[in-house]
């Protein structure tokens, strides 16, 4: 199934059932990727991915193949203890009875850690799987695209019951996003010659002096008779008239 936003700058592609507990994504070609990737170049890069996606089903068999016999071993074991016990109690009884809790211990134990073993690698194959065809895409010119792979667990349980949960994953193609190949956290270097330090002390003695001011003394009182001047711009003392020295 393929998913269309409305603003057509997002596929979503999402995972279609094909087994009982197999899937693949849907290899139908998008038509708004016309132009961008060809309807080849899109069943190919799917096919790519739908080979990591199945990668793990050999070890999901032989994870079931294991929980399977051990569990038939311990029904064995649980009969066989029952039916010795049907005559009189013997230490063949609790034989039987313990080898019985112990495959089945054994079994919930190894189809428990095998599902987390299953989900962990099939997730990790299908990222780098699909972070190949990202970089494929990225920087092709003149419309990139970049694929990422978008995980959600889904919640099912009857009558509201959340009871069981199941990891679904959607395919996003993210038209006009590209992924850029260099780190972002890289130094840039330039080639460019910074000017040379200005110092203070330099600014201080290069600076030309300032105007030399000459300032002459103006007498408040006449020289001659020390009659009080009344007025600065009086020239003339108006006791003796004596001329005042500015």
């Amino acid at each position: 199934m393929i998913g269309i936003p409305m603003n057509a700058n997002t596929v979503y592609v999402s995972v279609v059932q094909t087994g009982c507990v197999s899937g693949e994504f849907d290899s139908t070609y998008p038509i708004h990727l016309n132009g961008i990737i060809s309807q080849t170049e899109y069943q190919q890069s799917i096919q790519r991915i739908n080979e990591a996606l199945n990668s793990t089903k050999r070890m999901f068999n032989l994870f079931w193949i294991i929980f399977a016999m051990t569990m038939t071993l311990s029904t064995i074991s649980f009969l066989v203890s029952g039916l010795t016990a049907g005559k009189n109690i013997s230490q063949s009884f609790y034989i039987f009875l313990a080898l019985g809790v112990i495959f089945t211990t054994i079994g919930s134990v190894f189809v428990g850690v095998g599902a987390c073993v299953i989900n962990s690698k099939r997730q990790g194959r299908l990222r780098r799987a699909v972070a190949e065809e990202s970089l494929r895409y990225s920087t092709r010119s003149p419309v990139p695209c970049s694929w990422r792979l978008d995980t959600s667990r889904n919640w099912m349980g009857a009558y509201g019951n959340q009871n069981n949960s199941n990891l679904a994953y959607n395919l996003v193609i993210d038209i006009g996003r590209s992924i850029p190949i260099e780190n972002s956290h890289s130094t840039t270097y330039s080639n460019k010659i910074s000017p040379a330090p200005v110092s203070m002390y330099d600014e201080v003695v290069n600076s030309p002096s300032p105007p030399s001011y000459v300032f002459q003394s103006i007498s408040s009182s006449c020289s001659k008779c020390n009659f009080p001047r009344q007025d600065l711009s009086m020239n003339f003392c108006s006791s003796c008239g004596n001329r005042f020295n500015r």
